[in-house]
């Protein structure tokens, strides 16, 4: 984890319960970078009186198939505590078109790591293609057992447009606690 993202967290990395920092984007760096998260590329945050939630969303675009525009997070996910998570995010599209493959799309991501920091998968709540106006989006996602820690990855993956977002949450799904 990060540590800026580490000391701001109320719920510490041990606790196996996932606690996402700053998902709705309003706390920023110097340069437009949303605080709490890190390979920042491709993406600032942009102030608008349209952000669905508070008063500002993050911006990613890309204009070259095949190259990546995205944000990361590390929380706690300790898959002997917690069964499933619920996954939400507004999203908005503009002008999106399909990368390479389905793993380019826009898209968040949650992948899951073991003791070790081995990846021992990923499941996504996909945004779409289009252009599209606010949607609030949301899953639910299994957590693998001898999962550790979990990586949020918010992006275009390869796809080209423009792909807006806000208010990205991680809940543990209802009293779903192993």
């Amino acid at each position: 984890m990060t540590g800026l993202a580490e000391r701001l967290r109320r719920i510490k990395e041990d606790s196996g319960v996932p606690e996402l920092v700053n998902g709705g984007f309003e706390e920023t760096l110097k340069d437009d970078k949303p605080q709490g998260w890190y390979y920042v590329r491709q993406a600032r945050v942009v102030q608008s009186n349209t952000a669905p939630e508070g008063r500002r969303y993050l911006h990613m675009k890309n204009e070259q198939v095949g190259r990546r525009a995205h944000a990361f997070q590390a929380v706690s996910l300790d898959g002997r505590q917690v069964r499933e998570i619920r996954v939400s995010a507004w999203v908005a599209l503009r002008g999106v078109r399909p990368g390479p493959s389905v793993r380019t799309l826009p898209q968040i991501e949650v992948a899951f790591f073991d003791a070790k920091r081995g990846p021992i998968g990923s499941q996504t709540l996909p945004a779409g293609v289009g252009t599209k106006a606010w949607t609030q989006r949301r899953t639910r996602m299994r957590v693998p057992p001898n999962a550790r820690f979990g990586l949020v990855a918010v992006g275009l993956f390869g796809s080209v447009g423009e792909f807006l977002v806000d208010q990205v949450e991680i809940r543990v799904a209802g009293a779903d606690r192993r």
